[in-house]
């Protein structure tokens, strides 16, 4: 063996770059439309748990300030109670949603939804050098979740999902669908399924412009 040698499959190799660009690339756009379902469905309730912890600290705190302050007006405790429900409703947000956007920007809803679909396809694509063994190494990591086997590799999963704000749950649903979309592109396509996954895609594609703009 040479001095210095190094095996070519430690080198950086152009085309198989490309090749897992173009993987990744796929993938992420076919997982586009069910990283949104779950990212925007993870967002309201996030929300919605956020008002309701700020509704019902208002109403205990509320419920202190009116026996410490007994002898005060009741319209003016009143006014005070309904400014600090909105502050305390605000307070609550930010740790728990940190940079979320409002829920009726779709722009940046659909952003955001195309890059957890874009780490998806990378974290799966980095499993293996080949779509086959890829498969296997997702087929392992799914049952990891279900006998709830806390691997190396599933934390590393679980951890980049987490920035989108998904759980364990929906992370194993969204790997799921992913698996799924990977075999399919190694399986004879039907009529029928090639006029779904042309559908998908174009929906993708539209989603994607409209996260860009």
């Amino acid at each position: 063996m040479k001095r210095n040698y190094i095996p070519e499959e430690l080198m950086e190799n152009p085309a198989r770059t490309a090749l897992r660009q173009q993987s990744i690339q796929s993938l992420s756009q076919a997982l586009l439309p069910y990283a949104y379902d779950a990212f925007k469905s993870t967002v309201q309730s996030l929300s919605q748990t956020a008002k309701a912890s700020a509704d019902d600290l208002a109403d205990e705190v509320g419920g202190l300030l009116r026996s410490l302050l007994a002898d005060q007006q009741e319209g003016e405790l009143d006014d005070e109670l309904r400014q600090l429900r909105q502050q305390l409703a605000g307070e609550l947000q930010r740790p728990t949603v940190e940079h979320i956007a409002p829920l009726d920007d779709d722009a940046w809803l659909r952003a955001r939804s195309q890059d957890l679909a874009f780490t998806m396809a990378a974290f799966w694509t980095d499993l293996a050098d080949d779509e086959a063994r890829r498969l296997d190494d997702g087929t392992h990591l799914l049952a990891e979740f279900r006998d709830e086997y806390v691997s190396t590799r599933r934390r590393q999963l679980e951890l980049a999902c987490s920035r989108y704000y998904l759980d364990s749950q929906q992370t194993y649903h969204l790997l799921s669908r992913l698996q799924r979309l990977a075999q399919a592109r190694l399986q004879p396509m039907t009529p029928g399924a090639r006029s779904r996954q042309s559908k998908r895609e174009l929906e993708a594609a539209r989603m994607e412009q409209l996260g860009n703009r």
